[in-house]
């Protein structure tokens, strides 16, 4: 799991983060990126790259920053 770190870096900078925790799954293997902000461009980046079991959901109230930041909300595959 990727949690709050990948929104740290450019987008180029994370598409290639994406491309590349990608790469090195393994077959059957899970993938979680949570995030404050991008996941939805994190799920679109997943699908580009032929991942097709991949979803986004909400996390809820599962971070401190919640109530600072709104919903916490994770791509997993």
């Amino acid at each position: 799991m990727v949690s709050i770190a990948i929104h740290n870096v450019d987008r180029l900078g994370r598409d290639k983060a994406i491309e590349e925790a990608v790469r090195v799954l393994r077959p059957g293997g899970r993938l979680m990126i949570a995030d404050l902000l991008a996941t939805r461009q994190y799920l679109a980046r997943l699908k580009e790259l032929g991942v097709t079991n991949v979803e986004r959901i909400n996390l809820g109230r599962r971070m401190w920053w919640k109530p600072f930041f709104g919903h916490l909300r994770a791509v997993q595959v």
